[in-house]
């Protein structure tokens, strides 16, 4: 792009930058060096206007090598435009599916293994998870003796009540993980359409399951 962003060069660099180099060297007052940065030596060739007087955007237009482009174009889009006007019904079709290639139910079983491996690879939640459950279970436990006297009933009861109290804490260890999570989608992969933001939170609810499963027969066990 030259000034007021009008173009000088539309086609392909080359190897090297061999086909763009042989290109302004043919036009301009000199040529590349071996040791010159192509880069620098293309921006002092179109930007640098005191010292040189040529109108790189009217030289392309020009150009042959700007027919050429101009012809690649139009074949692209008169090809296009056919593939379209034979393929309509499998574009309603499409359309008909919805905005993912695949299904909500193809959707799940991916997103499930992808979020278990960002877990799995974790071993710090998961660690910190058990750990908050059995501690908490043991200290309980030993604290408040159940008994058959009205006291002993209170103290099951607050026992029951101390370690329903425990769960807040293990939100509060789920939410950090599960933002990074949201974040990528909405940045990453929500605009690319790879899959419904309803599955990514089913695949998080899913994949905890069996670790809220082994953590309840632990805490129930230990504090019984």
């Amino acid at each position: 792009m030259a000034r007021d962003w009008k173009v000088a060069y539309f086609e392909y660099i080359g190897e090297n930058s061999e086909t763009v180099l042989q290109y302004f060297g043919d036009r301009g007052p000199r040529r590349c060096t071996d040791a010159e940065n192509p880069a620098e030596y293309l921006l002092n060739a179109i930007g640098n206007t005191n010292t040189e007087k040529l109108d790189w955007p009217c030289l392309w237009d020009a150009s042959g090598e700007a027919k050429a482009a101009s012809t690649e174009l139009e074949r692209i889009i008169n090809s296009s435009t056919a593939w379209r006007q034979g393929n309509g019904s499998d574009l309603v079709q499409a359309r008909q599916l919805g905005a993912y290639s695949v299904s909500l139910l193809s959707q799940i079983p991916s997103v499930c293994v992808r979020v278990f491996q960002q877990y799995w690879r974790s071993p710090t939640y998961i660690a910190s998870k058990f750990m908050l459950g059995v501690a908490g279970s043991l200290l309980i436990g030993f604290s408040f003796q159940p008994g058959q006297s009205i006291l002993g009933v209170q103290n099951a009861i607050f026992s029951i009540l101390m370690v329903c109290s425990m769960f807040s804490s293990l939100v509060q260890q789920i939410m950090p993980k599960f933002i990074v999570q949201r974040t990528l989608y909405e940045v990453r992969e929500r605009h690319s359409n790879m899959y419904s933001w309803s599955v990514l939170i089913l695949a998080n609810i899913l994949v905890k399951i069996p670790y809220n499963v082994v953590l309840g027969v632990m805490t129930s066990a230990i504090f019984n």
